[in-house]
């Protein structure tokens, strides 16, 4: 039986929580730590892909004793307040989880010093081991099979640093995918999320607040989007998300916004007018957009009525999963 550390990865390079002389750390003997997504990188994941864990063939080999890791701390996600212990899709493995059970919240791979713990493989090959608190110094980890399904970002590092380590590899990566390709999107992929993006903005109901995801060209309004057109936009580096407004109840279509940045605006109205032409893309705040739309509104044919939409709010089902589902998204991939 393995281990399934969950949670948000970070290596901090602030010294009072990570020494310096204990960014790396050795890898106890008969122990070996499965990352899924290279160093640096955020991890990206939703339900689905967690109930296929089992199937997943990572891509990078396991680090064993003859290798050292970075001393990462895992600190529990607020995504996943749902109980995951003893899923069977986990094929047999026990799911850790920062401050459930005996487990601190955060908990670091090694809480130790050069003077307790090993911090290279010619130090465990000769017999040193953990004797700290932390993950590789717990008697009940030590000689097991550790799966990191976490990022590996640093925390409070120089931009610039970060990015040469990445050497122009993605900043985040989805559970299954190879750390070294970014995902893309052809005409085919971009055509079908205008097609499901009309869709939801025709049926939406007057007043209703949708979710959405802005990553690149991409823009996705609605709900139960293609899982790879999500996947795009979860992995994607500076991907926005949040919700809209959509008044509709007379003659002119409007998508409000509540905030969006200057440069985004343009990608949103672009993508709006492929599928909506002539829909008007409003930053307002919700409240204020509504009061102003059933001022100026001019009703259609066969309704008569022009409100502020006020009254009128989503049809979805509650339980229903919103645009991005149960998806983690590394806290600095989002704007």
């Amino acid at each position: 039986m393995g281990y399934i550390l969950l949670g948000h990865g970070i290596l901090s390079v602030d010294a009072a929580l990570t020494p310096p002389d204990m960014e790396w750390v050795a890898i106890p003997h008969g122990t070996s730590i499965q990352f899924y997504a290279d160093s640096f990188q955020g991890l990206c994941y939703r339900s689905r892909h967690l109930e296929a864990w089992e199937e997943i063939q990572p891509h990078l080999l396991p680090l064993t004793p003859n290798r050292v890791t970075y001393n990462l701390s895992l600190r529990s996600d607020p995504s996943w307040e749902r109980d995951l212990a003893n899923n069977p899709r986990f094929g047999g493995h026990q799911l850790i989880r920062p401050g459930i059970g005996d487990i601190p919240d955060p908990v670091r791979l090694c809480t130790g010093t050069r003077a307790t713990c090993p911090t290279s493989p010619d130090q465990t090959s000769s017999g040193r081991t953990h004797t700290c608190d932390g993950i590789l110094g717990r008697p009940d980890f030590q000689g097991q099979e550790l799966f990191w399904l976490a990022c590996t970002e640093v925390e409070g590092a120089d931009e610039t640093v970060v990015a040469a380590a990445l050497a122009g590899r993605p900043t985040a990566v989805i559970l299954g995918d190879d750390p070294d390709l970014f995902r893309t999107l052809d005409e085919t992929g971009l055509r079908a999320v205008d097609e499901h993006n009309e869709a939801e903005l025709r049926y939406s109901p007057h007043g209703a607040e949708q979710p959405y995801a802005l990553a690149g060209p991409v823009f996705l309004m609605g709900y139960h989007h293609a899982p790879e057109h999500v996947d795009y936009v979860c992995a994607h580096d500076g991907m926005l998300a949040g919700s809209l407004l959509v008044l509709n109840s007379g003659d002119t279509r409007v998508v409000v916004f509540e905030e969006l940045p200057e440069d985004a605006y343009d990608v949103v109205d672009t993508a709006v007018q492929r599928f909506a032409a002539g829909a008007e893309v409003w930053v307002s705040e919700f409240d204020t957009a509504r009061r102003y739309y059933a001022d100026r509104c001019v009703p259609t044919d066969g309704d008569e009525s022009c409100t502020s939409g006020d009254e009128t709010g989503s049809d979805r089902a509650d339980g229903d999963e919103d645009l991005l589902g149960a998806f983690h998204v590394p806290p600095c991939s989002v704007q």
